[in-house]
């Protein structure tokens, strides 16, 4: 069963997500971009997007993809 963690009911508790859609963490106090079992980068979204390390190249990718899959759709 899939979990929204950003649901009200989890305020004040802390969740591990792990995500396939990037854009699902904007919400999130935190994100850590782990890199063959490493941390590589910790920040919000709005700031790693900004630092244009791995986050934002993955983000970037991302985004390639979802606008290439709906322009052929």
């Amino acid at each position: 069963m899939a979990c929204d963690p950003f649901d009200p009911s989890a305020i004040g508790r802390t969740a591990i997500v792990i995500a396939h859609r990037l854009l699902s963490l904007r919400d999130a106090d935190l994100i850590v971009v782990l890199e063959v079992g490493h941390l590589i980068e910790d920040s919000l979204q709005a700031e790693l997007s900004a630092r244009n390390g791995a986050y934002a190249r993955l983000r970037g990718r991302q985004m390639f993809c979802e606008d290439t899959w709906h322009a052929h759709k």
